[in-house]
């Protein structure tokens, strides 16, 4: 996992749009692999830093493996997943610019690309408020659905 997480998927940009087209697709792609790397790490980073007393209180009381994995392991990884999910929002959203300044003929990446080639810094800087709205509204998301699934995490 370390030796994807070194490889700059950006530079693998011109070959994934040639296998997806220059459509949505590779643009998900893009997006997708430039993310995957830090959500495996920090979902198996979860996994494993889960309380050995609390593996251990499961063995004493007779637990399986798919309760063990249900009531603890997930729980205790939920923190990590949202961390996760926090950090891959700009790189999901670099990930499809990147896609749409190699090879799109619409959309936002676009714009800004052939914005900054006329010198049209006003339409450039509509561009890149635009991206900061939206990453400003997915993280909004996230705190919400982090708020939501680790609502015990605030009782304190």
């Amino acid at each position: 996992i370390a030796a994807l997480g070194s490889i700059p998927i950006f530079s693998l940009a011109p070959m994934i749009i040639t296998w997806f087209g220059i459509g949505l697709w590779s643009k998900i792609m893009l997006a997708f692999l430039s993310t995957v790397v830090v959500a495996i790490v920090q979902s198996y980073q979860g996994a494993v830093s889960v309380e050995p007393r609390y593996l251990r209180f499961m063995a004493v009381v007779g637990a399986s493996r798919s309760q063990v994995f249900r009531f603890i392991v997930v729980p205790s990884s939920l923190i990590w997943v949202v961390n996760a999910m926090k950090l891959n929002i700009g790189l999901a959203l670099l990930g499809a610019f990147i896609g749409e300044f190699i090879s799109a003929e619409a959309g936002l990446g676009y714009m800004i690309v052939k914005a900054s080639g006329l010198y049209d810094m006003a339409t450039v800087l509509v561009g890149v408020f635009t991206l900061m709205v939206i990453a400003l509204i997915l993280s909004a998301l996230v705190e919400a659905l982090e708020r939501r699934i680790l609502s015990w995490k605030y009782l304190a």
